[in-house]
């Protein structure tokens, strides 16, 4: 716990170790950090509690998460919750800030009274998904987005397990929303072509988006709200 500038924090843990570990950050700084998926925080099934924290200038020169990089792909419980964090100027190829993929249903993925400024995601639409999102890129079974502040930037949230029946029927079991975004500032800029982007399955699919404000200009097929959703094909 410090405010000394800081090298990536990287914690890795194997599907087999069936074990929980949560990574606790505070009140530090992160100037300057250059690597792969994850400019400064790198997890894999892992948690995280990250708060009163700054991120500038921090660069995934390959893949996603220009700040901060997390993936939870098993059934493990690992919370993610974000607070009081600043990103300023990151850039990563999708995520330009934080990615996040995480797909148990029984955990919890917050950003709360996060600020987002000047962040990049450098690359263009393709068709495996993981493009946009220069602010947050959130994969999860449910996510809140709360007292934010985007400026220049957007959020993308979408969900690769909505068209899984069990996972469906768990979500229902549980009363559970998917997204909450709630008291958020979105400014965008006329390069940018959305503010939010949320893209899924429409089977199950719940986003809600309370009191927030949208302001800036529209360039040319931009929009502040972007969602497109997908039917599961049987064959």
């Amino acid at each position: 716990e410090n405010k000394d500038d800081r090298t990536q924090i990287e914690k890795v843990i194997k599907s087999d170790d069936n074990i929980n570990i949560n990574i606790i950050v505070k009140e530090s700084e992160f100037n300057n950090t250059i690597i792969n998926d994850g400019g400064a925080i790198h997890l894999v099934n892992c948690g995280i509690k990250c708060e009163k924290t700054v991120f500038n200038e921090c660069i995934s020169n390959k893949g996603g998460g220009g700040a901060i990089y997390v993936k939870n792909p098993y059934e493990l419980e690992n919370n993610v919750v974000f607070k009081g964090l600043t990103f300023n100027d990151c850039k990563a190829d999708y995520s330009g800030a934080a990615f996040v993929y995480s797909s148990s249903i029984k955990n919890e993925v917050n950003f709360i009274s996060c600020k987002f400024n000047n962040n990049v995601a450098s690359i263009v639409e393709t068709e495996d998904g993981f493009y946009d999102g220069s602010a947050i890129f959130l994969s999860a079974a449910a996510g809140i987005i709360k007292r934010c502040v985007f400026i220049n930037n957007s959020v993308k949230v979408t969900n690769n397990n909505a068209d899984d029946e069990s996972y469906i029927n768990s979500k229902t079991l549980l009363n559970q929303d998917r997204y909450l975004i709630s008291d958020c500032t979105f400014y965008i800029s006329k390069d940018l072509k959305n503010s939010l982007f949320y893209c899924g399955y429409a089977s199950g699919t719940s986003l809600e988006i309370k009191s927030c404000i949208f302001d800036g200009e529209l360039g040319n097929d931009s929009h502040f709200i972007d969602i497109r959703y997908w039917r599961k094909v049987h064959q």
